[in-house]
């Protein structure tokens, strides 16, 4: 609501960018800049020119339909040092969930907010999820698998076993501000190519079927404040963003939140299905990081069991201590019990 009602936020990342991306997922509704206190002045400089720029024309046109914070978000985006294309733009370059201060470009910013006209200005695109197979209980501790549903961010936390999920989503209930027609782009930001198939559906890929295969956690180099830095992420991004012939609009975002600490196993069966084999929950054993409050850590490995036709039936679980012990679901009524 306060997006949408113009309202736009800057606060600093502080401890959560820096060896690990420690964010759930990723979205619009504030500008997060790296580092700590005061780096996120820049950000709150450039708006402000930003915003003094815009033609009064154009800043009324925005106000009144609620457009302020996606348009800020889309000249800052767009104007990034390291954004010259519009490959670039619809790529993760451009919507990294914390920016690099170093990156902003204020003149340029200033320059494309003064050439802005109301006739141009390009919509906020809003999600809706259709349908998914993301669980409201999963896994052992039948948890859900919902973070959050918004307009501009959809999140997700996976928690259950499966290897791939599917996701529906769709963009119909964006409008245009000046009744320019739009096309819709569906761009995997952050995340495996080979593990994420997106397929848009529609003259106009306003609705998109969306499946995902499990992640392990994994490290890239980006710039940093100090220079560059080798970062661990366990999470994909989606950004959809809507092209009115001129300009494309601040993206919205669909977000995959894997749980980095856990050590999965999977292997490939004869039919070509991936098959759960074995799960290390112990983060503090290990010294892994984990957010207490999206999931949980225990000193125990389990390894899955499968009956003939492929049936997840149980779990033989490892101890700290090396003992072993067999569970079944609760509830199951085996002939011999375990121990």
């Amino acid at each position: 609501r306060l997006y949408a009602n113009n309202h736009i936020y800057v606060y600093p990342e502080h401890r959560d960018f820096d060896k690990a991306d420690l964010f759930p997922a990723n979205w619009p509704y504030m500008i997060i800049s790296q580092g700590s206190s005061r780096s996120d002045q820049r950000f709150l400089n450039a708006v402000a020119l930003t915003l003094a720029a815009l033609p009064s024309d154009t800043f009324t046109f925005l106000r009144e339909r609620g457009l302020i914070g996606p348009t800020v978000q889309m000249i800052l985006r767009r104007n990034l040092a390291n954004v010259s294309t519009r490959a670039d733009y619809l790529s993760g370059i451009a919507h990294p969930v914390v920016f690099n201060g170093q990156l902003v470009r204020s003149g340029r910013m200033v320059e494309q907010a003064a050439t802005l006209r109301p006739e141009n200005v390009p919509p906020l695109v809003r999600l809706r999820v259709v349908e998914d197979d993301f669980a409201d209980s999963a896994g052992l501790a039948g948890m859900s698998e919902d973070l959050l549903d918004s307009p501009a961010a959809i999140g997700r936390l996976w928690r259950g076993f499966m290897w791939e999920r599917e996701i529906v989503v769709t963009a119909d209930d964006t409008s245009s501000p000046n009744g320019l027609p739009v096309t819709f782009n569906w761009q995997l930001l952050r995340g495996d190519p080979e593990r994420v198939t997106i397929k848009p559906q529609g003259p106009d890929g306003r609705t998109a079927r969306i499946r995902i295969a499990w992640h392990d956690s994994w490290t890239e180099v980006s710039p940093g404040e100090k220079g560059p830095i080798e970062r661990q992420f366990s999470r994909v991004d989606i950004g959809v963003f809507a092209n009115n012939g001129v300009h494309d609009s601040a993206p919205s975002f669909i977000s995959i939140d894997f749980p980095e600490h856990q050590i999965r196993k999977y292997s490939a069966e004869t039919d070509g299905e991936m098959r759960l084999l074995s799960i290390d929950y112990d983060a503090k054993g290990r010294g892994a990081y984990f957010d207490p409050l999206l999931y949980w850590t225990a000193k125990w490995t389990d390894r899955a069991r499968y009956d003939d036709s492929g049936e997840l039936v149980g779990w033989d679980r490892t101890n700290a201590d090396g003992v072993e012990t067999g569970f079944v679901p609760y509830g199951a009524d085996m002939e011999t019990p375990f121990q």
